[in-house]
């Protein structure tokens, strides 16, 4: 198994050094996963230097799902996502660019980053460009769903969710009507009034119209735990 230098120093020009460690990429990804990893670095890098950016996104692509699937390495699986992201935008490939984003998203939503505040800021962003995109605005939804349960995650913030509910209902006023509003302002509320078994009564009633996802469950759980652990406020009178 040759290293990506090995590979470089036999080539005869950058272009042919690094297709071939692309090819080794391929050969090497379901058995060496980290020597795949470092070969298809090494191309990107060479990639980028030419100046070769679609191509390169491409690839950085590759990069996060084997960073994500096979190595379990998140934040480098973020890195990934969000690099690929910005070449496709810099190409004009916006909905590429978006669905890049929206994978490093969903990965700091995960238990060994659970970066809630990134994750809502990007659900938004990418919601925002999407208004006017015919073939992406049925997601819309689902994007403002994330976002909220992203603010409510992050130290039952119910103030700053609530705000971005009512923004969400200005760039879309349809969304009034969607199951996934009713959900959002529920635990909102419930949130606000500190109740972890309406946090669970409308996660199941949402369960049963619409099956929830295994992220969207986690967050749930952290939204209904931090409203557990929270210390109560009691008033009391000194006089």
């Amino acid at each position: 198994m040759s290293n990506p230098e090995e590979l470089i120093a036999e080539a005869e020009s950058p272009d042919e050094a690094a297709n071939t460690l692309v090819e080794a990429f391929k050969s090497y990804k379901l058995e060496a996963p980290e020597q795949a990893a470092n070969c298809l670095e090494k191309a990107i890098g060479m990639f980028v230097q030419r100046g070769q950016f679609r191509r390169s996104a491409n690839f950085k692509t590759d990069l996060g799902e084997l960073y994500e699937n096979e190595l379990q390495d998140i934040k480098k699986a973020i890195q990934s996502y969000e690099d690929a992201s910005e070449w496709y935008k810099g190409d004009s490939a916006t909905a590429l660019s978006n669905k890049c984003a929206l994978k490093a998203a969903d990965l700091y939503c995960d238990d060994s980053i659970k970066d809630y505040t990134k994750a809502a800021t990007t659900y938004e962003r990418v919601a925002k460009e999407s208004l006017n995109n015919s073939l992406a605005k049925w997601s819309l939804k689902e994007y403002f769903l994330k976002a909220i349960l992203c603010r409510l995650a992050d130290s039952n913030d119910y103030a700053s969710a609530n705000a971005v509910l009512q923004r969400f209902l200005q760039w879309d006023p349809s969304f009034q009507t969607t199951k996934e509003y009713e959900l959002s302002s529920k635990l909102i509320d419930a949130v606000k009034d500190g109740s972890s078994d309406d946090i669970a009564l409308a996660s199941k009633n949402f369960d049963k119209f619409s099956r929830l996802d295994g992220m969207k469950v986690r967050i749930l759980n952290t939204i209904k735990n931090n409203v557990v652990a929270a210390p109560v406020d009691i008033d009391e009178d000194f006089t």
